[in-house]
């Protein structure tokens, strides 16, 4: 939940973002992600800055009952974050 909002979006996604923000906490730096996700309940699409100066803690929690089953976009974003992260860790 963030601004008194929930939002929801695949476990790909999810994974790619957590990981991309331990990397940026890693080398102390920030960045802004873009990624679908159902906020509400309604398909949008959602903005997070990730990194030591942005104020906030993330966190995942599994939903078993989500109903997700495929977010239009959520393959590409998760590809994009994983991309972020093996870029700043030098993997490319």
């Amino acid at each position: 939940m963030i601004g008194g909002s929930r939002f929801l979006t695949t476990d790909d996604v999810a994974d790619a973002v957590l990981d991309y923000a331990r990397a940026l906490a890693q080398y102390g730096r920030s960045d802004i992600v873009r990624f679908p996700a159902l906020v509400d309940g309604v398909a949008a699409t959602s903005w997070l800055t990730l990194g030591p100066s942005s104020g906030s803690t993330l966190a995942a929690v599994s939903v078993s009952d989500a109903p997700i089953g495929t977010l239009e976009g959520a393959n590409e974003a998760s590809e994009e974050i994983s991309r972020r992260t093996r870029t700043l860790e030098g993997d490319v």
